[in-house]
C-alpha cells in the first residue's frame, strides 16, 4: 500500500485493475483491497474523478459495455464500504445487481461477487443496503453454496429476522466462507 500511495491515484486504481482478474486469489483479494482502500481516498480528494471510477465499473458489467470486467462488483462493495459518501451514491446500484428485474447478474461469479460486495458494505453500513434483505433472503438459497453464504452473512450483519441458515444453507452449503483478511486467505465461520 505505501508504494501504491506513491503513485497518482488514478494511476494506481488502473494499475490494481488488471490484478482483480488475477488467477491467484491472495493476488485478487489484495488488489480488491487496495483499490477500494485507494478509490475511497481519492473520493476524499476528488469526488467526481471517483464517481467516474466507480460508475465505470458498473457500466463493465452491463451488456451494453461488451465487457465483463471479473472482480467489478467486489471491487465497488470494497470501494463502498470505504467511503460513505460513494456509499450512499451507489449502494443502490450494488443491490441491482441481485434484483431479476433490475440489472441483475445472470452469470453466478459475478452474482456471487455482488453478493459479497453487499455483505462487504453491511459489515460498515447496512442501512445502505437494506433494499436488499429480500433478495438476499432468495440469494440463501441460490444453488450456490458461496453465494448462500455471504447472502447469509449480510443478512446477519444486516440483523434481519431470518438470517435463511434453517432454510438452505444447511443443505450443502458451507458453515465457512473463504475471506481475505490481514493479508491472507482463511476460511472464516458465517
Amino acid at each position: 500500500m505505501s508504494e501504491l500511495e506513491q503513485l497518482p491515484r488514478r494511476s494506481a486504481i488502473n494499475a490494481l485493475l488488471g490484478r482483480i482478474v488475477h488467477s491467484d486469489e491472495r493476488t485478487r483479494w489484495r488488489a480488491i483491497k487496495a483499490g477500494g482502500i485507494l478509490i475511497g481516498k481519492f473520493a476524499d480528494e476528488d469526488p467526481e474523478a471517483a464517481r467516474v471510477m466507480v460508475r465505470r465499473l458498473l457500466w463493465n458489467l452491463t451488456e451494453e459495455s461488451g465487457t465483463c470486467h471479473w472482480g467489478a462488483t467486489e471491487l465497488i462493495g470494497e470501494a463502498l464500504s470505504r467511503h460513505s459518501g460513494l456509499a450512499r451514491e451507489f449502494a443502490h446500484m450494488l443491490v441491482s445487481f441481485i434484483v431479476p428485474w433490475g440489472n441483475h447478474l445472470e452469470h453466478k461469479p459475478l452474482l456471487r461477487g455482488a453478493v459479497w460486495g453487499i455483505a462487504r458494505l453491511a459489515e460498515v453500513d447496512p442501512e445502505k443496503i437494506r433494499d436488499a434483505e429480500p433478495f438476499l433472503r432468495d440469494m440463501v438459497e441460490s444453488g450456490d453454496p458461496e453465494t448462500g453464504a455471504f447472502a447469509a452473512r449480510a443478512l446477519a450483519l444486516m440483523d434481519a429476522e431470518s438470517t435463511g441458515r434453517d432454510s438452505g444453507l444447511n443443505s450443502g452449503a458451507p458453515d465457512t466462507v473463504l475471506v481475505f483478511r490481514d493479508g491472507g486467505l482463511e476460511r472464516r465461520p458465517l
